[in-house]
């Protein structure tokens, strides 16, 4: 009967176990995802600082056409400039909001795996304690 138990136990402990190694590589899926959510985003950075250079020309062209009577030409080159930023911008916002979601994923997985890691280590603990009393009982 107390083998029965023990067999149980250590069949439970076993189950929680490999539940415990998925969310582990659902976790380590997540984390890569994430990885590579921070590098297309370091590589939008990189995209978007020539269009901050273009920005740049445009303002230093837009103080010149002030003097050169061009101003509204200059005025509508910047607003169609800044348009294509907030695009810019709002594609990177969606990007860091997705990434920031799939970290917040990755944690909950690992603090799910910790506590699952916690429960097999205590079905261990009283598997063994089990094992001990049948020894003991077995021994008499």
């Amino acid at each position: 009967r107390k083998t029965s138990a023990v067999n149980e136990v250590k069949q439970k402990a076993q189950e929680v176990l490999g539940e415990g190694e998925g969310f582990l590589d659902e976790a380590n899926q997540l984390s890569e995802n994430i990885n590579k959510e921070i590098e297309d985003l370091e590589e939008m950075g990189r995209e978007l600082d020539p269009l901050h250079v273009k920005l740049d020309d445009k303002v230093n062209h837009l103080t010149t056409g002030l003097k050169g009577g061009s101003l509204a030409n200059h005025v509508h080159d910047a607003e169609e400039h800044a348009k294509q930023l907030n695009e810019s911008a709002a594609i990177l916002d969606s990007i860091l909001a997705e990434a920031k979601n799939l970290s917040f994923n990755a944690t909950a997985a690992f603090k799910a795996y910790s506590n699952i890691k916690a429960n097999v280590d205590a079905a261990e603990r009283d598997a063994k304690a089990a094992k001990q009393s049948a020894s003991e009982a077995l021994a008499l």
